[in-house]
């Protein structure tokens, strides 16, 4: 049985969470989901963690090593260190439920 990783140091150097932890930070910088700006005066750095995750397939046999890295958000300050506080997703499998529950009514009209 594997078990994550709870720490950085204790991920990195290992082959499968170094990959997992690459495609986190270009997954990020893929869909401009941060940026790197200068720290303003009199401000702390808001620090970050890794969270690490081993997903199995449905035989039971490792299907990746997932890596996530997230803000420590409890000491971050509104306009100051985030502008925005909801990023909306939806899954394909949501939306095909929602329009085959919509399609199973019939409506009528009075």
């Amino acid at each position: 049985m594997n078990y994550d990783p709870n720490t950085f140091a204790k991920a990195s150097g290992h082959l499968d969470w170094d990959v997992g932890m690459n495609e986190e930070y270009c997954s990020l910088l893929e869909n401009d989901a941060c940026d790197l700006v200068p720290l303003p005066k009199g401000r702390k750095l808001v620090s970050c963690k890794w969270i690490y995750r081993t997903k199995y397939a449905i035989d039971g046999k490792v299907d990746k090593h997932k890596a996530r890295l997230v803000a420590k958000g409890f000491s971050q300050v509104e306009d100051i260190d985030y502008s925005e506080n909801v990023s909306l997703v939806s899954k394909m499998n949501s939306i095909h439920l929602v329009l085959c529950l919509v399609r199973s009514f019939k409506w009528e009209v009075h």
